[in-house]
């Protein structure tokens, strides 16, 4: 399992508040879209809930 550093996560927090969807932001890390949500619900201060 990889281990997302901070500044990967708020990149990918950055593309949420941009209005990029779950599945494009996986998409663009090449990871699953339920990698991208276990990180956007372990981190609800980064992602906004949309």
């Amino acid at each position: 399992m990889k281990h997302w550093d901070r500044q990967e996560i708020e990149a990918m927090a950055a593309m949420r508040r941009d209005g990029k969807a779950l599945t494009a932001i996986a998409e663009a890390w090449g990871v699953s879209r339920m990698v991208v949500a276990g990180i956007a619900r372990r981190n609800p201060d980064l992602f906004p809930v949309t």
